[in-house]
């Protein structure tokens, strides 16, 4: 996962797209440790319409 969100910045992924990479049920704490031990400004938001299950995203600058 630090690969796909290194080589995809400002891309978005849905929480079940990040599931299926990671392969384990705590992805999440993947999630975390990458933004701590890599500095990978991984930020989620929240449902909206047009992203009903919301999605995480590299906010790179």
């Amino acid at each position: 996962m630090k690969t796909l969100f290194e080589h995809s910045p400002n891309q978005k992924f849905a929480p079940s797209i990040l599931q299926g990479i990671a392969g384990i049920r705590d992805w999440e704490r993947t999630v975390r440790d990458i933004r701590t031990k890599h500095q990978i400004n991984i930020v989620w938001h929240p449902a909206t319409p047009t992203d009903p299950s919301g999605f995480y995203i590299n906010q790179s600058t």
